[in-house]
């Protein structure tokens, strides 16, 4: 199913992300040069934590998929000039899948990742995640108030020699209504990279602030369909995903 999933997604969306020439190009490049794809991974690993989608209540669970994508910087030359993506691809986009439970107290755990092999190598990129949420004031049809969540989430992007990390801290406003629930959220992210090359180990970092908004839409009982926009340090990014809840 994985398999099935991700092989759609490198063929409608993108072939180039799951190529290597990008790592070796960053490994090459100056340390400020390196920043603008920190950010870029940073708002794609860090995106799609801003919403309504966790688990509500105990003992709630939740599992899908989540597809997370944003505009490649202007400045981010190492994206937009390897062999990972189209001169004409706009996007970083990726895939991963979640799960969640919901515990006592108003409080949510959600983790998400994938493992995905690059093309003609060894090498395989890691995404993991976790997130928590609690819930400040619950989203209720029957209360005119909309709901207040706060999230924070903690993602790593690795591969040999280089590793991403996005530390996240926001908050969501939603509002639930018959079949669906709006919601928008904000949220400051921290990004540190560690590239380790045969010269020295660089540290490239950038922080920024993100704001989200989409809709939650539950076709039928205990399913979920996401659908929303990011912008993350003035590039617009896009999130989607589905799944059960219960």
């Amino acid at each position: 199913m994985k398999e099935l999933f991700l092989s759609t997604l490198s063929v409608l969306l993108f072939a180039g992300p799951l190529s290597a020439g990008w790592l070796e190009n960053m490994k090459t490049k100056a340390e400020k040069k390196i920043e603008p794809v920190i950010g870029d991974i940073g708002a794609v690993i860090g995106g799609g934590q801003l919403g309504p989608g966790a688990p509500l209540g105990f003992p709630g669970a939740e599992a899908g998929i989540k597809i997370v994508a944003t505009t490649i910087s202007s400045d981010d030359n190492i994206l937009i000039d390897t062999d990972l993506i189209d001169t004409d691809q706009e996007y970083f986009m990726i895939p991963a899948v979640n799960a969640g439970v919901g515990l006592p107290g108003g409080i949510a755990i959600v983790a998400r990742g994938i493992k995905y092999n690059l093309e003609n190598t060894d090498e395989a990129i890691t995404w993991l995640g976790v997130s928590g949420r609690y819930t400040i004031l619950k989203d209720s049809m029957l209360s005119p108030l909309p709901g207040i969540t706060a999230v924070a989430g903690y993602n790593r992007l690795s591969v040999t020699d280089i590793k991403v990390h996005n530390i996240s801290l926001g908050g969501v406003i939603s509002k639930k209504l018959p079949l669906l629930s709006p919601y928008i959220g904000l949220s400051y992210d921290l990004n540190k990279g560690l590239i380790e090359t045969a010269a020295a180990n660089l540290e490239p970092s950038t922080n920024f602030m993100r704001i989200a908004g989409g809709v939650t839409i539950n076709p039928i009982p205990f399913t979920y369909v996401d659908m929303g926009a990011i912008m993350s340090d003035g590039n617009l990014g896009y999130t989607g995903g589905a799944g059960i809840r219960f």
